[in-house]
């Protein structure tokens, strides 16, 4: 239900319907405080933030994003680091906070970096998988054609066999 209020809230958002948008993101936190869904709060809280900061409210934007900055870290989700740190770092350069605005977007991009190795170190491991897919595939063809070649020499043989058997039979 969480999720699904999120969802909603997200497409207020988009709509640029900031009240409506922060309705949804509200109930939505507040069923995820009940379950104690931290990965869902920390989502929910940026959400927040972001609403807040966009409707100019960046205290409060800034409390929300800290919280969730605080359950991401906890619970080593880059994804959900580097959507914090990125809404702080926006809400330290409005409010006058460079240094903090900084040591933000510093940790946005170790987080984005992360994310991106991530995914690079994927896309090698499946492209290994996939060409040792290939190299068995293969070699089990070339195998199977081996193998079809060698029964059909059996059974050429075996039927020179049986005519050479019948000639004989003939001939006796």
């Amino acid at each position: 239900m969480a999720y699904a209020l999120n969802s909603i809230g997200v497409i207020y958002y988009d709509l640029k319907d900031f009240d409506k948008a922060l309705s949804y993101f509200a109930k939505s936190l507040r069923i995820q405080e009940e379950t104690n869904d931290k990965e869902g709060l920390a989502f929910s809280l940026y959400h927040v933030a972001n609403v807040k900061f966009h409707k100019g409210l960046y205290n409060e934007a800034m409390i929300f994003a800290k919280r969730g900055l605080k359950y991401s870290e906890e619970l080593g989700y880059p994804a959900n680091v580097l959507r914090a740190s990125y809404i702080l770092s926006k809400i330290y350069a409005k409010t006058g906070n460079f240094k903090e605005a900084y040591i933000m977007q510093v940790q946005y991009k170790l987080m984005d970096d992360s994310i991106n190795n991530e995914k690079t170190k994927k896309a090698s491991i499946q492209k290994g998988f996939q060409y040792a897919y290939e190299k068995k595939a293969t070699a089990d063809s070339i195998k199977a054609g081996e193998e079809k070649k060698v029964a059909q020499a059996k059974l050429t043989a075996s039927e020179a066999s049986l005519k050479q058997e019948k000639t004989q039979r003939f001939a006796l």
